[in-house]
């Protein structure tokens, strides 16, 4: 399952598919994850993180979709996986579904979830309900008639299970009869294990639902079953990210320092009209410069940097003969069965080689940068390579009530709240108190000072609303003669340019938090504007310098 699951998603697929639902995952053995990339966010069982269980389902949703219209629903089992879609179609539940084929007590959940949350899953009569996955039942009504073999009164009794719980819900069957999903790797007879269910009423938006056998991977026995609907889920804003390492910072520093020829020579900043008027041509200088030869990232067309121009051939290849394969199933003996196996096996190995032949010649010829780079991957937190999302989260009102935060706008302000609380009503510090007197003046800070902290800047860290990374500051020495005398009226005139409060908070993680439903298991970081940085890393260093030199800090304390 692993190396389908690692040519699945190394093909076209995220061009073509909104949603991926796959049953009995490809698990790393040490993280209990799946296996994904960036073009996808993973939803594991509701229970994944709390109770460290081995999901049997997993949902992967493109990114390209909108995370304000759709959310996960909690469902306590680790073979069902509830997404819920919204939009002008009010919204589309899909059961991603495992029914282990030696009992029905996943049908068993499914129904009690239902009966007790049927309002909620169907909220207006128009909504849509699908139920897909491998529900392990044979039955006439979806299998071939030449599986009749498997058609015994115990298979029956069980399939009439799935059949009740299907009238009890008004489901019917999208996939049509007579497609087989699975070929066992014994016999290598075609059999229906799989399917696909929707409300009466969802038929209407059902474009296709069909199979693909020329997409079956290597080591399964499953294949493809592809469902089109008619629905229009609203799709997320392209992001354009800057990338500062392709820049050609010969034409960058020439059209800024054309630029920053247009303001008056460098100096003394006597009145706040200097101040604002010299601040903001300087801003609008780099922020017309950034965007002129700033080229955005490209979103990278392979998902892995293993995956070679010589697999997509072999897969090309697997795919062509699994078509071939399927055509003449009704013929085992026929050669192209033995050609087809032979092919995905090979296809395989070549996956695992290429894997390990590309970390093992990337350690071979690691830089000394690359072996930190290689000891962050080994230390960092484990993870499936998707993007992350801020699941639903669970909070309290006002009110002390229980609340959840289902929308974008809902989590942004829920996360505020826990971690922004609103300052004290008094001020903690007295009225009249007095204060010491200064250890120091405050002296102007030099060249020597700011070309210091340049120089101690990361260059590719991210930037703030200004979109102007560090690197720029370090590129372009003529900068720092106007930014200077800028800083310096900062504490003679006692003002601030508006602009550098602006900042962008990003949420992040707290790692190896059992459950992220809860706002505190995130903590904020602030992406200021780079010269707004550059000026507190100047009055940061300049304070602790003093505060050391006076003895203003006790002996016992450390850290920040």
């Amino acid at each position: 399952m692993t190396a389908a699951q690692l040519s699945l998603l190394n093909g076209p697929i995220a061009d073509q598919q909104d949603v991926v639902a796959i049953q009995e995952p490809a698990l790393n053995h040490h993280t209990g994850l799946t296996i994904a990339n960036l073009h996808w966010r993973v939803l594991y069982l509701t229970h994944k993180f709390t109770e460290n269980a081995a999901p049997r389902a997993a949902t992967l949703i493109n990114t390209k979709l909108s995370t304000n219209n759709w959310e996960q629903i909690p469902f306590l089992s680790r073979d069902v996986v509830i997404a819920q879609f919204r939009g002008a179609h009010g919204t589309c539940m899909l059961f991603n579904v495992y029914n282990d084929g030696t009992h029905n007590r996943t049908l068993e959940e499914l129904g009690q979830y239902l009966t007790v949350n049927i309002e909620k899953v169907c909220p207006s009569q128009g909504d849509h309900v699908f139920w897909l996955g491998d529900f392990n039942s044979h039955h006439p009504m979806w299998d071939e008639e030449q599986n009749s073999h498997l058609f015994t009164a115990a298979a029956l009794d069980a399939s009439q299970k799935l059949l009740n719980l299907l009238a009890d819900f008004g489901m019917v069957q999208t996939l049509p009869k007579d497609m087989p999903t699975l070929q066992s790797s014994s016999t290598g007879n075609w059999t229906r294990p799989d399917n696909v269910f929707c409300m009466d009423h969802s038929e209407e938006i059902v474009v296709s639902c069909t199979t693909d056998p020329g997409q079956r991977g290597p080591k399964t026995d499953h294949i493809q079953v592809l469902t089109e609907l008619n629905l229009e889920v609203p799709v997320a804003p392209e992001t354009n990210i800057q990338n500062y390492r392709a820049v050609n910072w010969k034409e960058f520093e020439e059209h800024l320092n054309k630029a920053l020829a247009q303001l008056p020579p460098p100096g003394p900043l006597v009145t706040e009209e200097d101040f604002q008027r010299t601040a903001r041509s300087i801003d609008l200088a780099l922020r017309d410069t950034v965007e002129e030869h700033v080229p955005k990232s490209k979103p990278c067309p392979h998902t892995r940097r293993w995956w070679t121009k010589e697999l997509t051939d072999l897969r090309k290849r697997s795919n062509q003969l699994s078509r071939i394969s399927h055509k003449f199933r009704a013929l085992p003996d026929h050669t192209c069965h033995r050609a087809s196996k032979d092919a995905h096996n090979k296809l395989a190995s070549e996956i695992f080689k290429a894997k390990k032949d590309h970390w093992k010649e990337w350690l071979e010829e690691a830089t000394k940068d690359d072996i930190w780079t290689a000891h962050r991957y080994i230390n960092s937190s484990p993870g499936n390579g998707s993007r992350t999302r801020v699941p639903t989260l669970k909070g309290k009102d006002q009110n002390g009530e229980d609340i959840t935060a289902a929308t974008n706008e809902e989590k942004g302000n829920l996360l505020a709240e826990t971690l922004f609380p609103p300052p004290p009503e008094t001020s903690s510090v007295p009225a009249d108190f007095e204060y010491p007197p200064p250890v120091d003046k405050w002296s102007p800070i030099t060249r020597t000072h700011l070309n210091k902290a340049i120089q101690h800047l990361s260059p590719y860290k991210a930037p703030g609303p200004d979109g102007v990374a560090n690197i720029v500051l370090k590129r372009c020495p003529l900068l720092a003669d106007h930014l200077l005398p800028v800083f310096n009226a900062v504490f003679t005139l006692k003002m601030y340019y508006e602009p550098w409060r602006e900042s962008i908070t990003v949420i992040l993680r707290k790692p190896g938090k059992p459950d992220y439903t809860v706002p505190k298991a995130y903590r904020p970081i602030a992406l200021l504007n780079t010269t707004a940085k550059l000026l507190s890393a100047i009055v940061t260093d300049r304070t602790s310098y003093l505060m050391e030199s006076h003895g203003l800090l006790p002996n016992t304390h450390f850290g920040g």
